[in-house]
Parts: structure tokens; sequence; C-alpha cells
């Protein structure tokens, strides 16, 4: 599954690239086939990084009990709203870019394999490496 999606995303590329006629000065699209657990690493490493400049503001402003409490309860809530969303999403594009970050960890197309796997099996998709591309021209 995650050499078909490789090779998908950088089809799909193309399709864009010639509806809207120019192309990407960065290269190619990047597709990764992730698990749950992983869609919901990248997305929080993802908050983290577009997150960063409030909350290290907030560190400085908030201290003692109040900014335990609160960082604890914010953690589970947005724990609790990703691990819902993980068992719906099928993928996301993830533009986030820093150039202080890995490159490689960044700039990434996800796909959730499970749940890709389940919306085939439930409309009987034919399980082809060709089946599987309808999550990438969406």
């Amino acid at each position: 599954m995650a050499a078909d999606f490789e090779r998908l995303t950088e089809d799909a590329q193309s399709y864009v690239e010639a509806e809207v006629g120019f192309g990407s000065l960065a290269g190619t699209a990047r597709g990764r086939v992730v698990d749950r657990a992983d869609w919901v690493k990248a997305n929080i490493a993802s908050y983290r990084r577009l997150l960063r400049p409030l909350l290290q503001r907030l560190d400085e402003r908030v201290t003692g009990p109040v900014a335990l409490v609160s960082g604890k309860v914010a953690g589970a809530e947005l724990g609790a709203l990703l691990g819902w969303m993980s068992s719906r999403v099928l993928g996301q594009y993830d533009l986030l870019v820093l150039e202080e970050e890995d490159p490689h960890e960044q700039d990434l197309v996800y796909f959730v394999g499970p749940n890709i796997l389940g919306i085939e099996k439930r409309h009987s998709f034919p399980p082809s490496s060709s089946g599987c591309g309808w999550p990438c021209t969406r």
C-alpha cells in the first residue's frame, strides 16, 4: 500500500498541476501511509510546531497550579479529539514547514491505511494497485 500511495501521490500532483497551470517549485509531493496512532503523532507534532511561539509566551505568563492543570486538561481534550478523528480521517496534507525541523518529517500527504482499507472493504472497491488511488484525487 505504501508504494502504491507514493506513486499515486505523484500522479495526483501532476493532475493538479495540469489543472491549475503551474507546478511546485518544492519538487514531487510525498505520500506516507500511516496507522491511526502515527496519524495522531504526526498531528501532535504539527500542533507543537504551529503553537510553539504561543505556548512559549503562555509559559512565561501562567505559572503555578493553574498552568499545570490547564496544560493537562488541554492535552487530554486534544488527545480525545485526535483519537476520535483518527478513526474517521482518510488522509491529510500537512503543509506546515519550518526550516529548523527535519524536512523529511514535514510537507507530507498522510494516508490513514486502516481507514482507507475499511472504506474499500465496506464499498467493495477492488483490491488492486490502481484501486487505491481514489483518496489521492480527493
